[in-house]
């Protein structure tokens, strides 16, 4: 592969956009003796002293109900990722996924609150608010290409120190490079709000869209996965940009809806991922530091988050969390 010439006409828009509205929502991890199934409406499977607990939240809160924290990923395919991951990795251990289900907090009540009394419940190993997540700063793709000479302001493409110098690693048909440097055989997955998977850069690839995907309305959102995606392969077509592996082999997507939990999003990929298999995340968290400053910071912040990538890692995934981009960062 050699450079070419070429542009894509976009636009910046400047701020990152803010997080959906959603309600509150506490993420409850139960104790290993906790005999609970993992299913919808677990609350209504306790009994004698829990049952009268819960009852007695529900009557000062108001009406709720427990949640799997999973949903997309049977119960007994996330047993086997854990039986996998302890044996591809000797020395680790699992924590039982099983035992997280999560709890819309009920209007007027007070998120930290509702997780305090939740600590206090016997059975209850951690709880906690989930986080607010956003995406990293946006840009509006468009359609239209022009024929320039785009090489020089695709500085990332070149070499240190401005650049992962993709120009020399890729094959050269008389000789020189690497083979898989551009891509070759390489499977990446990527989780975000949405995507524009028809855009001409992309097509090539044949990005199955995620089954039951909302694709979020935002443009913004769905612009900024194309562009990520873009950025990483967009394809040799001689038209706006070329990504800095345009060969790889497989791409695929995994939605996160605009009022869900990363969580499932991230349980389905790692579910899909096998070893070497790339997983890269292009949300951000809001996390408050001791000093009360708020910056973004990455995903696995959130312990079930931690959790899961650390599954990925011991799988063999390799975990990618871009992070930091903010308008005023501290």
């Amino acid at each position: 592969m050699t450079p070419r010439k070429a542009a894509s006409r976009h636009k910046s828009h400047g701020d990152s956009p803010k997080p959906k509205p959603r309600s509150p929502r506490i993420i409850v991890k139960f104790k290993p003796e906790a005999d609970l199934p993992y299913k919808d409406n677990a609350h209504r499977c306790l009994g004698g002293a829990n049952a009268s607990f819960w009852n007695k939240m529900t009557d000062e809160y108001g009406p709720m109900s427990l949640r799997r924290l999973f949903t997309r990923v049977a119960p007994e395919r996330i047993r086997e990722l854990t039986l996998k991951a302890a044996h591809i990795s000797p020395g680790y251990v699992a924590p039982d996924f099983l035992k997280y289900f999560v709890v819309n907090c009920p209007p007027g009540a007070k998120p930290e609150a509702l997780a305090k009394v939740f600590r206090k419940w016997k059975i209850v190993e951690k709880a906690y608010t989930s986080l607010p997540f956003s995406v990293a700063c946006p840009v509006d793709v468009g359609d239209e290409m022009i024929n320039d000479d785009y090489y020089n302001k695709q500085r990332y493409l070149q070499a240190a120190p401005e650049g992962v110098d993709a120009f020399y690693v890729w094959p050269k048909p008389g000789g020189g490079g690497f083979k898989g440097g551009s891509g070759e055989g390489q499977r990446l997955l990527d989780i975000e709000y949405g995507w524009r998977l028809d855009h001409e850069d992309l097509k090539a690839h044949k990005i199955a869209r995620p089954i039951n995907d909302p694709n979020s309305t935002d443009a913004l959102y769905r612009d900024h996965g194309t562009r990520v995606l873009g950025v990483i392969a967009a394809g040799d077509n001689d038209r706006g940009c070329l990504g800095i592996v345009p060969e790889i082999k497989t791409i695929e997507v995994a939605y996160v809806e605009d009022r869900g939990e990363i969580a499932d999003a991230a349980m389905e990929a790692i579910s899909k991922l096998t070893f070497g298999d790339v997983l890269l995340i292009e949300l951000q968290v809001a996390f408050n530091l001791p000093n009360q400053t708020v910056i973004a910071a990455p995903v696995e912040v959130q312990d079930d988050v931690f959790e899961q990538l650390e599954l990925a890692c011991n799988l063999g995934i390799v975990v990618i969390e871009p992070v930091g981009n903010q308008v005023n960062p501290p």
